[in-house]
């Protein structure tokens, strides 16, 4: 009875009833064990395929960053050589022409009568025919001698 005095009505269930009540219940509690169970298992694998791909993109980030090297090192190499081998024949032109020059003036040097003596006008001397000679211009304070 209740304090007003009122029966509540009682659902009588059977014994079967019951048994199927009880089955069901663990059936719904294994289920929902086993969600939660999965949930959590999701979670795990999640959160480690999570930390695998920023390992691997880690990985590929130094990976990609050491070929990068390499390939700049390589070329930066290959380009040194070229410039070396650009280089050299520059080098040995000059040379040559150098070589060149050094037997000029030995000629000169053992037969100077092979010097002609040379007049050059300067600013200060106008020559008497302009077209058959070149002015020299001096800068101040410049020997007027020229050999």
């Amino acid at each position: 009875m209740t304090l007003a005095g009122e029966e509540r009505p009682r659902i009588r269930l059977s014994v079967k009833t019951k048994i199927l009540l009880v089955f069901l219940a663990l059936s719904v509690s294994a289920l929902l064990i086993t969600g939660y169970l999965a949930s959590v298992q999701i979670g795990d694998v999640s959160r480690y395929a999570l930390d695998q791909s920023s390992a691997l993109g880690d990985r590929a980030v130094e990976d990609s960053t050491v070929a990068m090297e390499r390939d700049a090192r390589e070329s930066l190499l290959r380009m040194a050589r070229d410039q070396a081998y650009i280089s050299n024949i520059i080098f040995d032109r000059v040379a040559g022409e150098i070589e060149m020059m050094a037997s000029y003036a030995r000629a000169l040097q053992s037969d100077p009568s092979r010097v002609r003596e040379r007049h050059f006008s300067l600013q200060d001397d106008e020559p008497a025919d302009r077209t058959s000679t070149t002015v020299l211009f001096l800068a101040p304070g410049v020997e007027q001698d020229i050999p």
